[in-house]
């Protein structure tokens, strides 16, 4: 009865109490390594699952291909997609990997304004 009653007036707001899900769901075509390498790096990112996901196949595609270089993110939070990369690299036994993390760019920045190369 308490119970109703103050959902009633929570929604005369329009508001409304729901549960939240205290385990996240994932679709049937994420494989378990990639869940435990989601579930590990989402308090690190705003990143959803989807797009952490696409990361790792990402980073698989270059090691798969052979593609030369390093791995770059800018505007960098807390790292969480970076560590994603990361952990997909030592899963796939890649460690000669350079990684570059750009928190931010402004208009008046040097890379930005004079040409500077940040890679040669």
């Amino acid at each position: 009865m308490f119970r109703q009653a103050l959902r009633r007036i929570i929604r005369h707001f329009g508001f409304d109490v729901v549960r939240i899900q205290t385990q996240r769901v994932f679709p049937p075509d994420f494989s378990a390594q990639d869940v435990e390498t989601i579930n590990s790096v989402l308090p690190f990112t705003m990143t959803g699952p989807d797009r952490i996901l696409a990361v790792i196949q990402s980073i698989r595609y270059l090691l798969r291909a052979g593609i030369p270089g390093g791995i770059v993110e800018c505007g960098v939070w807390r790292g969480g997609s970076m560590m994603a990369a990361a952990l997909a690299l030592l899963q796939c036994g890649a460690t000669d990997r350079d990684f570059v993390f750009v928190r931010h760019l402004r208009r008046n920045d040097k890379a930005i304004n004079s040409g500077y190369q940040l890679f040669e």
